[in-house]
């Protein structure tokens, strides 16, 4: 029987608040089972935000569950709104159950569902990843139901001159992030005390960005979402960020950062510094642009630390030629922090000389940015 599935999918102002949504299926026609299933062009799922609204987009696909099987659904009407008509075959006899995204490999079993969760996710502009944010939802004798968004999400905000291929984040609780789910049809399923686990993945997912995401500016922030699984981050978390191959920068926060299903968890802007002694120390480093950077204070081609430093400045800047630059031309904002040298470049060509000094102002040690 060929059916169409009628979603409203609804997001509260996001305090962060994924709200509900809800489907209706209509019969279309009577159809021998397993004939033509409508199908669209593209793969895969796109739901996306669009400030506190969750919308539909060309391509999606969920799944229509019963004890018997897993009929395809595929969005027919409503891309880029809020209410999408999904056409597919139900498979068998009910009770059904609807789960987005589609995955070929979800079933029920018993009185579990059991479906995928990536440990890749895709980076979207200002919006959680194509099928990274499972919903679920129960089918009526009216064939209508109130979908539930089973996970909650982390926002990362980045400001700063860079660009990022790549985040992994690690919970340091070492909650299993992805993995086969398994979510109790119960009364309680898609609720705050839903029972859903995790099993056969680990603690670490990545959000993949493409040929990388620019981060273009020290006031305005550049936002990654990334979906997790309720009671994750109960420790807090570390990410790690890539450019292309090269890991530039960890950070880390070890406060409770616990995600609740439903919710969106806004992390405050963090102006990222991009660590040029991260491969390997040196007396030199060279900048290849406007930014903020900064580097270990210990003594060059070292892991010895400076005892006693106390600040950090500029010593000398040049442009290479006879005319003397500016104070600040070349590198400005230095300072000494946590065991770090911090400085941002203006993206002028020349060098400049930053040295660390102790408490009486005397030079420890100095490194030549190029």
């Amino acid at each position: 029987m060929k059916n169409n599935i009628i979603m409203n999918l609804v997001l509260l102002p996001l305090a962060a608040m994924l709200s509900a949504c809800t489907a209706e299926i209509a019969e279309k026609q009577q159809t021998p089972v397993g004939e033509d299933v409508v199908t669209a062009n593209g793969s895969g799922v796109k739901t996306m935000l669009d400030g506190t609204k969750v919308l539909w987009s060309s391509g999606d696909e969920m799944s229509v569950l019963s004890s018997t099987g897993n009929g395809e659904f595929i969005l027919a009407e409503g891309a880029g709104t809020a209410k999408g008509t999904f056409k597919g075959t139900l498979p068998g006899s009910g009770p059904y159950y609807a789960l987005y995204p589609y995955d070929a490999s979800s079933v029920i079993e018993g009185s579990a569902l059991k479906f995928p969760v990536a440990r890749k996710q895709t980076y979207a502009y200002n919006s959680f990843g194509p099928g990274s944010n499972p919903v679920y939802g129960k089918l009526g004798e009216d064939h209508s139901t109130d979908l539930k968004n089973l996970f909650g999400s982390l926002c990362l905000a980045f400001t700063g001159n860079f660009s990022v291929s790549r985040i992994v984040l690690k919970d340091l609780a070492g909650a299993v992030l992805w993995g086969t789910a398994s979510l109790t049809l119960d009364d309680k399923a898609g609720g705050d005390v839903q029972t859903l686990t995790l099993s056969g993945g680990s603690d670490t997912v990545e959000l993949e960005c493409g040929n990388g995401v620019d981060v273009e500016s020290t006031d305005t922030p550049t936002y990654f979402y990334i979906s997790l699984p309720a009671g994750s981050l109960s420790q807090g978390f570390t990410v790690t960020l890539y450019d292309g191959d090269a890991e530039i920068g960890t950070l880390t926060s070890a406060k409770p950062h616990t995600i609740a299903r439903n919710t969106i968890s806004m992390m405050p802007p963090v102006l990222f510094r991009k660590d040029l002694g991260i491969a390997e120390t040196a007396n030199s480093y060279m900048v290849n642009g406007a930014g903020s950077y900064k580097f270990k204070a210990v003594k060059g081609n070292s892991d010895e630390a400076l005892a006693g430093a106390a600040s950090a400045a500029t010593v000398w800047e040049t442009v290479n030629t006879k005319t003397a630059p500016s104070v600040g031309s070349i590198v400005k904002n230095v300072s000494y922090e946590g065991g770090y040298v911090l400085f941002d470049a203006t993206g002028t060509a020349g060098n400049a000389l930053i040295a660390v000094k102790d408490a009486s102002g005397d030079i420890l040690w100095s490194w030549h940015i190029w």
